[in-house]
């Protein structure tokens, strides 16, 4: 896409979100006036039609499903690292993110010098730690399977195992879309029987158009989509930055958020990666947090300004949150 292509975008959802925040501010004068009808000649409120508090029930329910969430507004965020990121400063980093996943491996044979490092004060700050693999299109999926399990311990009450699944550094040779089945269910079913957890596949755009077709379901998604909410998929994790600003993490910070609640998080946890297989699932979890979003601020709360801290401003205190899950 151009520059001013996406220039535009950004301008089209900025005045939405201000329509958004106007329409819900008329809503919530027209019910208060509806309300305190000054032709009353006894005191009380005037009833509200049924139709209309059936129409603007219906139009929050339609904003809930349509209309994608910020990734702000996601309840569990979480970071990914490697060692490309280098020496963490652990303390710093803000107590909203909860959960990390660290690259263990790569292809059959390399290591990521950091791993073990990164692990041990993931687990000591009080984060949920899970382990990623890059996988190489060049090597077979079994030997790579081996590798990613040699290098992470078997603990428990961690994310479950996630496959990176990218063009960007891989091999230039690509296997055709029934090799790469092959072995990537092969390596699959290795590393999960192994950790007992179902494997996350971490997916770009591009990856997926290509390779789609043939990828393994029923496993959770992560998703790396800078530019959008990814809901054309059902997704688990969403990476939604990769240029992100974080306390504590040198340079660029890779950005995620789970999706659902700190209630379903924990399921996930506790259910080693398992999700349901019914369509509806996703389309309730987006209800249920929007409704919470839209139920309380129909009016004046969105003429509130943003008070909210940037990361270098929380709190570095971040082991008691954290630890919550």
């Amino acid at each position: 896409m151009s520059r001013p292509y996406h220039a535009l975008i950004a301008t089209l959802r900025c005045r939405i979100r201000r329509f958004d925040k106007r329409l819900r501010f008329r809503v919530g004068l027209l019910l208060y006036r509806l309300s305190h009808s000054p032709g009353q000649k006894t005191p009380g409120p005037a009833p509200i039609p049924t139709a209309l508090i059936l129409l603007i029930g219906v139009s929050l329910i339609l904003v809930a499903l349509l209309i994608p969430l910020h990734p702000r507004e996601y309840p569990v965020q979480g970071l990914d690292v490697s060692h490309h990121r280098g020496v963490i400063d652990w303390e710093r980093i803000p107590a909203r993110y909860v959960f990390i996943y660290i690259k263990a491996s790569e292809g059959a044979t390399m290591r990521d010098p950091r791993f073990a490092r990164n692990w041990r004060n993931a687990r000591r700050h009080g984060f949920i730690p899970g382990a990623y693999h890059f996988f190489t299109l060049c090597r077979d999926g079994e030997s790579q399977a081996r590798n990613f399990i040699a290098a992470v311990p078997g603990e428990a009450h961690t994310l479950p195992p996630a496959v990176d699944l990218e063009f960007s550094g891989n091999c230039t040779r690509r296997p055709s879309a029934a090799q790469l089945m092959f072995q990537l269910n092969l390596f699959m079913r290795i590393v999960e029987n192994h950790f007992q957890q179902r494997p996350v596949l971490y997916l770009t755009n591009n990856f997926r158009r290509v390779y789609g077709s043939v990828l393994p379901r029923d496993y959770p998604v992560w998703m790396s989509d800078v530019r959008q909410n990814p809901d054309y998929i059902h997704w688990q994790f969403w990476q939604h930055s990769i240029r992100a600003s974080v306390a504590g993490i040198p340079g660029e910070a890779d950005v995620n958020v789970f999706h659902g609640s700190s209630d379903q998080f924990k399921t996930f946890i506790q259910s080693g990666g398992r999700i349901e297989s019914s369509g509806s699932t996703d389309a309730s979890n987006r209800l249920s947090i929007h409704w919470q979003r839209l139920n309380l601020r129909l009016a004046w709360n969105n003429l509130r300004p943003d008070t909210s801290k940037t990361d270098l401003e929380v709190d570095p205190e971040s082991t008691k949150q954290r630890l919550a899950y």
